[in-house]
């Protein structure tokens, strides 16, 4: 539901990529695992997603605890549901190990998702648990389906360390956060060409694979809105102006193109490329103004603004 223009500043002068090593170093830094010990118990905590482990005191005394308690998150294309809706690949699949460590007294798992509920709606979700270490698959509906689905993360109740993942039901749902971004590729030393990624990925702690596996790409701007889905149309996205003089847009020759519904209702990463050309190559700067949209209403317009140097 979401009008959106996205500023995008380029300045080809000087070679600058700490925005795209910050993206490899939140990659990375998902497994690195924060504990916080407290009267209560552990808290083991990946940094920055939102993805928590509370053990409770009685299950640490046990003589038989590990010396260390460790997380990561499975990647989405390793934990695809079998049957593709709206709510797929929409939330966070971990591997908590040492895999198969039984607990004295129930812990608690935190993991995220990006959904939208519906208020007239009861919430519903399946919880998947799987053993073998190692190996997101096969998975196992969780007998004990102890759990509480909050707005933004479900709340899951374990008695052993093992992967886990969880579906929604789609019929609660009426909408998805998504992060729509530009980035720009590292300079050409020519200063001819600019080219520019116009895309989206779902608002999860591993959204955004498609980037990271492209770091030739620097993110310039980012902003999360909100996809619906009673709407069943497309993510529109287009070139409105250039408004840095002597550039031109020489690819695509139609300015306006789409991420279809099918495509972000299955969380499936995308972008399309624009490249811009300078006829004077002794200016090195590019100024671009996008606009994204679903054919939604009302519409809410969003600004966003980038700076970077390439």
């Amino acid at each position: 539901m979401f009008d959106t223009l996205i500023y995008f500043n380029v300045l080809n002068n000087i070679l600058h990529f700490s925005q795209s090593h910050l993206l490899e170093g939140q990659y990375k830094g998902l497994k690195e695992v924060q504990e916080t010990s407290t009267t209560e118990g552990k808290r083991f905590e990946l940094r920055d997603t939102g993805i928590v482990l509370e053990i409770p005191q009685e299950a640490i005394e046990d003589e038989k605890f590990p010396k260390s308690v460790g997380m990561r998150i499975i990647p989405s294309r390793k934990v695809e549901d079998e049957v593709i809706s709206f709510c797929s690949n929409s939330s966070v699949a971990v591997e908590l190990f040492p895999s198969g460590f039984k607990l004295r007294q129930a812990a608690k798992l935190y993991l995220p998702h990006c959904l939208v509920f519906k208020e007239t709606k009861e919430r519903g979700a399946k919880i998947f648990i799987n053993h073998e270490k190692g190996s997101p698959s096969p998975w196992k509906k969780k007998e004990d389906n102890g759990y509480t689905l909050k707005d933004d993360a479900c709340i899951i109740s374990l008695l052993q360390l093992c992967c886990v993942k969880y579906s929604i039901d789609d019929a609660a749902v009426k909408g998805k956060k998504i992060t729509v971004y530009t980035a720009a590729k590292k300079v050409v030393r020519s200063r001819e060409h600019a080219e520019v990624e116009v895309g989206y990925h779902s608002d999860i702690p591993d959204g955004g694979e498609l980037l990271r596996m492209n770091p030739h790409f620097v993110v310039d701007t980012r902003k999360t809105v909100l996809f619906m889905e009673d709407r069943k149309s497309p993510l529109k996205v287009s070139l409105e102006s250039i408004a840095t003089p002597k550039w031109e847009c020489i690819f695509p020759k139609e300015k306006q193109r789409e991420i279809t519904f099918k495509t972000i209702a299955s969380s499936m990463e995308h972008s399309h490329l624009y490249i811009l050309q300078n006829t004077n190559s002794g200016d090195g700067s590019v100024h671009c103004i996008f606009q994204a949209w679903q054919k939604t209403f009302p519409r809410e317009t969003l600004a966003l603004t980038g700076n970077q140097q390439v």
